[in-house]
């Protein structure tokens, strides 16, 4: 445990500095620039602007209490609602006590730290300080970490339960409605061999109007059962090395041809020629950015042009550590609302009449994606887009599994060493 500290690169973070005196930046600066990375600033408009543009990079921040304009704890509360993780410092003199017991307590400083200050004191907190927020930070991955794993275990048997339900449906309900629907088709041609061609039905709308709608919602529920039949994925699938991802989007282009060209629909590819090969099931894979393409046809309005590009990284949401291929589908079209994000891969949300607007076609890519213990997510993007986010393993990882053996090791020791700097 006390290797992780040892292990910690004291450059990784920033520290931001905020103080109305050049003197005390430039003293500052000098002190400590050799061993942290330092910003500074000489008010607090100037440190929140540097906080907001490096949020992520900066660990510390001290400031000045008494500044020009707005005072140290007005920035140390904008820092601690922009970001709470950052360490928050307050530099002060010994008659504004009481602001600093009254800051504390309302939770926008973490520490305060008295002038004059001595430079080798204050070099054993910054690293103190830094420490807390690197494993804080660690903390929080962990628990994110396992939070995906659960959370992508779930989404797994609830996929595995709607298979079960597909399966059923189609089973027990496919036979009666074809005999349904079959009645409905034949009742016009019998009732005309029953009065006679040149006899009119006595109900005239009820025929044409009604038996219409009748017909449409049968067809509608076998459609849906079929759509249902194909979202249900097969438990084990054969996977091989070597599969050309850019390959199978352009055999996928190929076969969708007639449609797109039809509805004037532009692809436009963002695929390095240099994407590396998956291991992967080659018929799941074609499938997947079948229905990828086929949901994001079916809901694109009046857009007209669909964005799919493939990049890779060194994990996804649900494993950080795991090397992937990131390959996301976007359109132009109308945003799903973000309240409504978390459901598209539900078979049964509607976002429209047609069948085929369900959300089928997503859970049977969430089947696929998991089968390869992958991830996939909705969310609408910086360009206002709603997309598709599909995170396929350079080598297949298990499926609903926990996966890395010792994530629950390294949360149990971060927990712990992080009570110990609580403590201490």
């Amino acid at each position: 445990m006390d290797g992780l500290l040892e292990s910690i690169d004291y450059r990784r973070y920033a520290i931001l500095y905020v103080d109305d005196e050049g003197r005390s930046l430039k003293c500052f600066r000098q002190a400590f620039e050799d061993s942290f990375e330092i910003y500074t600033a000489r008010n607090a408009a100037e440190g929140y602007e540097i906080l907001c543009e490096r949020r992520d990079h900066i660990g510390v921040l001290l400031t000045d209490q008494r500044m020009p304009g707005e005072s140290g704890v007005e920035l140390l509360d904008k820092a601690r609602r922009l970001d709470p993780r950052i360490i928050r410092i307050l530099v002060t003199a010994y008659s504004d006590v009481e602001t600093v017991v009254e800051s504390v307590n309302t939770g926008a400083v973490f520490h305060y730290l008295t002038k004059p200050w001595d430079p080798e004191v204050l070099k054993g907190m910054l690293k103190r300080w830094l420490e807390h927020f690197v494993v804080q930070s660690q903390r929080d991955h962990l628990l994110k970490e396992k939070l995906g794993i659960v959370q992508n275990m779930l989404r797994g048997d609830r996929a595995e339960s709607m298979s079960i339900l597909a399966s059923g449906l189609n089973h027990h309900m496919r036979n009666a409605l074809t005999s349904i629907k079959t009645f409905v088709d034949l009742v016009p041609f019998k009732l005309k061999q029953e009065l006679g061609e040149d006899q009119d039905y006595q109900d005239g709308e009820f025929w044409t109007s009604y038996h219409g709608q009748v017909e449409q919602q049968v067809e509608r529920m076998i459609a849906i059962l079929e759509r249902l039949w194909e979202a249900s994925c097969e438990k084990e699938l054969q996977f091989e090395p070597g599969v050309d991802l850019r390959e199978a989007v352009t055999t996928t282009l190929i076969v969708m041809q007639v449609e797109l060209v039809q509805r004037e629909i532009e692809v436009q590819l963002c695929i390095p020629a240099d994407l590396p090969t998956l291991t992967s099931n080659r018929a799941k894979l074609s499938q997947l950015l079948r229905l990828l393409l086929q949901d994001a046809l079916t809901h694109l309005g009046g857009a007209q042009q669909i964005y799919l590009g493939a990049e890779v990284v060194e994990g996804h949401p649900g494993d950080m550590n795991l090397p992937c291929v990131h390959l996301w589908i976007s359109d132009d079209g109308e945003p799903v609302a973000e309240a409504d994000l978390g459901h598209l891969f539900d078979p049964f949300f509607p976002r429209g009449t047609d069948p085929r607007s369900l959300g089928t076609d997503l859970m049977a890519s969430y089947h696929i994606v998991h089968l390869h213990g992958g991830h996939i997510e909705a969310r609408n993007d910086h360009d206002g887009n709603t997309a598709i986010h599909v995170y396929l393993p350079l080598e297949r990882a298990g499926s609903g599994e926990l996966g890395d053996q010792d994530l629950q090791s390294r949360i149990a020791a971060t927990e712990d060493l992080w009570r110990r700097l609580q403590r201490g």
